[in-house]
C-alpha cells in the first residue's frame, strides 16, 4: 500500500487518506490536518512555480462566493460570533486545490483515499449498529436521545447526514475504479449505510440518500441482477 504514495509528497498524501478517518475524531484533527496539506500545497507550488492549478473557473466561483457571504457578516447582528469563523472559510478552497494538485501528481493514492472511506464507514457502521442495540457505543458513549444513535459524534445528531454525504463519494470512487471489483462488493455496504441511516431517525438525510440511489440506478450501467438485489433489499427493510 505504501508503494502507492509518492516519496516527494509522502507527508501530505498521507494525511490526505488518512483525514476520512480523522473525521470522526472531532474538529481538532482534520483542522490540524488541512493545515499542514494547505501548507505542503502552498509551498509546493511555490517552489516549483506551478501557479496554473489556481487558474480554475470553479475556483474562482467558490472565491467570489466566500467573498460575498463573509461581507455579508460584517453587517449581520451576530458578527463578532461569525466573521472569524467566515474569512477563514478559504483554507477548504485550498484544502480541495491541494487534493485535486497531488492526485494529478500521483493519481495512485485515490485507492488509498478509497479504502480508507470505507474503513471509516465500516467503524461507524459497527459503531452504530452496537449502540442501536446495546444504547451505548463501543467506547460507551450513551445515547442522546433514545430514539436517535449518534455514533462517535455523542450529543451532536449528526450521524445520518454524516453518513449520507461521504456514502455517495465512496460509490463515485467505486464505480471510478470498479474495475478492479465485483459488482457484488458494494451491495452490502450500500444496504448497511442505508439500514444505518434509517436508524439514525434522520429523515432529511434518509430523503437525500434515497433521491441519490434513485438517481444513481437510473444514470450508472449497473448488472441489473445488482440492481435489482439492492431494491428489492432496500424494500424489505424498509417494509
Amino acid at each position: 500500500m505504501i508503494k502507492l504514495l509518492s516519496k516527494k509528497n509522502f507527508i501530505p498524501e498521507i494525511l490526505i487518506v488518512l483525514f476520512p478517518i480523522a473525521l470522526v475524531s472531532g474538529p481538532l484533527v482534520p483542522e490540524i490536518f488541512i493545515l499542514i496539506i494547505n501548507i505542503f500545497f502552498l509551498t509546493t507550488i511555490i517552489i516549483k512555480k506551478d501557479y496554473h492549478f489556481l487558474n480554475n473557473k470553479l475556483i474562482y466561483i467558490i472565491s467570489i462566493f466566500v467573498f460575498y457571504v463573509t461581507s455579508l457578516s460584517l453587517f449581520s447582528e451576530y458578527k463578532d460570533q461569525i466573521f472569524l469563523k467566515n474569512i477563514f472559510y478559504f483554507r477548504f478552497i485550498l484544502f480541495i486545490l491541494a487534493i485535486y494538485y497531488f492526485l494529478n501528481k500521483n493519481s495512485k493514492f485515490i485507492y488509498l483515499i478509497f479504502y480508507s472511506l470505507i474503513i471509516m464507514f465500516i467503524i461507524l457502521i459497527i459503531d452504530g449498529f452496537y449502540q442501536f442495540a446495546y444504547d451505548k457505543n463501543l467506547f460507551g458513549y450513551p445515547k442522546y436521545r433514545s430514539d436517535r444513535i449518534s455514533s462517535f459524534f455523542e450529543d451532536k445528531l449528526v450521524l445520518g447526514s454524516f453518513i449520507s454525504r461521504y456514502f455517495f463519494i465512496i460509490i463515485a470512487l467505486y464505480f471510478y475504479l470498479r474495475n478492479k471489483f465485483n459488482d457484488l462488493i458494494i451491495i452490502p455496504f450500500i444496504l448497511l449505510s442505508f439500514v444505518l441511516i434509517v436508524l439514525t431517525g434522520e429523515r432529511s438525510a434518509l430523503f437525500l440518500t434515497i433521491i441519490g440511489l434513485i438517481v444513481i440506478f437510473i444514470l450508472l450501467d449497473i448488472k441489473f441482477l445488482s440492481k435489482f438485489i439492492i431494491i428489492l433489499s432496500a424494500a424489505i427493510i424498509l417494509s
